[in-house]
């Protein structure tokens, strides 16, 4: 896996899609883990993932995020 930031962006992006199962997204949001109440007033996610599951992702390293993608 290549270190290119925009690599692995597209790579992370293309993995999000294939769990989702959907040709694409026609939005995406990205909040703080503070703002998972907001986020669940959205809607149900349609995918839920460990970051650590997708390219170029570190684990969470403060305390209380709970290091998913959704």
């Amino acid at each position: 896996m290549s270190n290119d930031a925009f690599a692995l962006a597209g790579a992370a992006a293309e993995e999000l899609r294939a769990r989702a199962s959907v040709d694409s997204f026609d939005v995406a949001i990205v909040l703080g883990s503070g703002w998972v109440p907001a986020a669940d007033a959205l809607g149900s996610p349609v995918v839920d993932v460990l970051v650590t599951e997708l390219p170029g992702f570190a684990p969470p390293a403060a305390e209380g995020h709970a290091g998913r993608v959704r």
